[in-house]
């Protein structure tokens, strides 16, 4: 319980403040009252305050307005560590609260060797060396990086600057004094990056002596014959002058030395000059282990004498990337040479971008082309195109560095000088890669759709020949029929019509001697006499239905005109009975086309009608129907039957019974005559599709 408190205890010193953050340490509270000797540049959230104790290193929240901070303010500031996604602890201010101005501390005189062991870590010093080197952040541009030399002591310094980067290259070889704080910073990745003498404004610099008044009045480069890589940062800046052979990037090109020499040059910043220019060059001497090259270095038109240049050879990519054996090789002897290749452009450099290379196929090798000296030089180039291009070979490798034993090599380029080292050959073919695979793709495409197109047409080919199939087979079943109804109708004829007329004619007979016969045998005589007479017209009804086609119609409403057909004389029909005939089978729509018969026989007979309306409609699986007359009607209660030798109402009853129907009699004497029925389906005759539904109401 007693480390816990200790852990939160509210921190009071600069000095706790730093130690909780190098242990990583978050959600510490702190108020400290301190001298603010550190701040960064505007918009920088970043600042220092030191106290007795030493210094401490803050940040701001986002939107605190770091202008009101300035070196030398008496503050009080709180706030609590917190951890970045790193896990790394920084201190946030939340308050400050300023109380006066205060002359900054004085610092501690120390020497660049003393820097470097460590001791005066987080402390305000002043450090007292030569500037051998000045290069600027690429990333944050208002840091300037100072080499600061104390013989073989090397310290790093880093200026923060609030305006434009001040000229300091007249610095360079000069001794001066920095006033600093040295710190210890990290990279994301926790990284140590040594210790860094970091110092506000150019104020804090200050030369010992004038400026050199020509950063060209350095020493040429000195023999190196014999020094170890590490030698090189001990040579310093030196000087050397020469023709630009090379120009690629906007900082770097090759110059063709006074003695011969290729060298690298890579400038401090833009802008490079052109090819063929006569340079003098400063910069800090460094080597790739192959060349001794010049690195943030300057320049100057200078008049050099050109030398004779090596004749320009046409070669093959695999002269460089292979040995005489074929095993992959890079052959470093051809940098800084003058080369020619002939091959296919495989890609040109993207339109709005600042890369400004295209790839050139030669022997199955590609190479970069980089054209940024002269980039009027592609124009009218495609890719696909046949060319030859001309320029220098430049091998690009790294100078080397303390934790490398052998740098590697990063690039190998071809470096265009002027528009006329590219010439075309031959134009590409029209058919690209591109295109071809377009072509492709549009082929694919129609046969796709031509496959998909005939596997429609064979389907409708197929569902028209089922199609045809099954109405061929109708159509046979329909002839087959018809055939064997006019043949059951002939035998009905021959036969069984013709012995009921013999013993109608018989009864006949009997009766002309009813003065001899007992009256209640006369009286069955005439019972049977008149039954025979409903069968005998029964049986021609039957005959006339075997010989009629109203089964074979597509529609009951067509079934039905035809039916009843042969019994209008001068009677109107109208009929609205728009079913189709498949939802019935052959024994339900034949029993239905008898009932309506029946009853339109009957309507016409003893009803005197001269007009007959007959409608029809299908509800889930039920049909009603219905037949109407305009004729003289009846009493339904006292309607004759078979003991008077009236079959037709009985009869019908016994149809609509065997189809588990219902029929309804809507009629009275001297009133018109309506027959409503409504007969339940079997399975089989409603398994079809819906049929068109009308409103029996319309004949109302």
């Amino acid at each position: 319980m007693l480390i816990v408190s200790t852990f939160f205890a509210l921190v009071t010193t600069a000095h706790s403040l730093t130690d909780a953050q190098l242990h990583n340490r978050s959600d510490v509270p702190f108020d400290i009252t301190a001298t603010v000797v550190l701040r960064g540049t505007p918009g920088t959230r970043h600042f220092a305050v030191q106290d007795g104790t030493g210094i401490a290193y803050l940040s701001l929240r986002p939107g605190f307005p770091s202008e009101t901070l300035a070196l030398g303010m008496d503050v009080r500031v709180t706030g609590t560590t917190e951890s970045d996604e790193r896990g790394l602890a920084y201190a946030v201010c939340d308050r400050i609260d300023s109380f006066g101005m205060h002359d900054l501390p004085q610092p501690v005189d120390v020497t660049p060797s003393e820097l470097l062991d460590g001791q005066y870590l987080h402390k305000r010093v002043r450090v007292t060396a030569t500037v051998s080197d000045i290069f600027f952040d690429e990333i944050t541009p208002r840091w300037i990086y100072l080499d600061l030399a104390d013989g073989s002591n090397h310290v790093t310094a880093a200026l923060i600057v609030g305006g434009p980067a001040p000229i300091l290259e007249n610095l360079i070889g000069v001794r001066v004094i920095l006033t600093g704080i040295l710190l210890e910073p990290f990279h994301n990745d926790r990284t140590h990056l040594g210790s860094i003498l970091t110092a506000h404004g150019i104020d804090s610099l200050v030369p010992l002596q004038d400026p050199l008044p020509d950063p060209f009045a350095v020493p040429a480069i000195p023999p190196t014959t014999g020094l170890r890589p590490d030698d090189f940062r001990t040579i310093g800046r030196v000087r050397d002058c020469g023709e630009v052979i090379a120009v690629w990037g906007q900082t770097h090109f090759l110059i063709r030395s006074s003695t011969g020499e290729i060298r690298r040059v890579d400038l401090l910043q833009p802008p490079a000059p052109a090819c063929g220019d006569g340079v003098d060059v400063v910069g800090a001497a460094e080597t790739d282990l192959y060349h001794v090259n010049l690195s943030r270095a300057l320049w100057r038109p200078a008049a050099v004498t050109n030398h004779n240049e090596a004749a320009t050879s046409t070669i093959s990519l695999r002269d460089i990337f292979a040995d005489e054996q074929g095993d992959p090789c890079i052959r470093t002897t051809y940098h800084g040479q003058p080369i020619a290749l002939v091959g296919i452009v495989r890609s040109l450099p993207a339109e709005g971008l600042s890369n400004s290379r295209l790839y050139l196929e030669n022997d199955s090798y590609i190479m970069p082309i980089d054209v940024g000296a002269c980039p009027q030089s592609i124009g009218g180039i495609s890719v696909g195109s046949r060319i030859r291009v001309a320029g220098i070979c430049v091998i690009d490798v790294p100078n080397w560095q303390p934790d490398r034993i052998v740098p590697r090599i990063e690039d190998v380029l071809l470096v265009v000088r002027t528009p006329h080292d590219i010439t075309v050959l031959d134009t590409p073919s029209w058919w690209t890669p591109p295109r071809t695979f377009a072509a492709l793709g549009a082929f694919t495409v129609i046969l796709l759709w031509i496959a998909f197109w005939n596997l429609q047409l064979r389907r409708r080919s197929e569902r028209r020949g089922r199609e045809l199939a099954r109405e061929s087979v109708a159509r046979i079943e329909s002839d087959l029929k018809a055939i064997e109804r006019t043949r059951l109708a002939v035998e009905l004829h021959d036969s069984i019509s013709q012995s009921l007329t013999g013993i109608a004619m018989e009864i006949e007979a009997a009766l002309q001697f009813k003065e001899r016969a007992h009256s209640e045998l006369l009286r069955h005589l005439g019972i049977a006499w008149r039954t025979l007479r409903a069968c005998r017209s029964e049986l021609r009804n039957c005959l006339w239905d075997l010989r009629n086609h109203a089964l074979e119609e597509a529609n009951m409403d067509t079934a039905i005109r035809r039916c009843l057909l042969p019994h209008l004389a001068s009677v109107r029909l109208i009929v609205r009975f728009a079913v189709p005939r498949n939802r019935f089978t052959d024994n339900t729509a034949y029993a239905i086309l008898c009932i309506i018969r029946e009853l339109t026989v009957n309507a016409i007979r003893h009803g005197k009608a001269t007009e007959i309306k007959v409608a029809g409609l299908i509800e889930g699986d039920h049909l009603s129907f219905s037949v109407r007359d305009n004729g003289c009607g009846f009493d339904p209660s006292a309607a004759p039957g078979i003991a008077q030798g009236h079959f037709g109402l009985q009869g019908i009853q016994e149809r609509i019974h065997r189809l588990h129907g219902d029929m309804a009699i809507n009629s009275a004497p001297g009133r018109h005559t309506r027959v409503s029925v409504t007969i339940r389906l079997p399975h089989d005759d409603h398994e079809h599709t819906h049929a068109h539904e009308e409103n029996l109401r319309t004949f109302d």
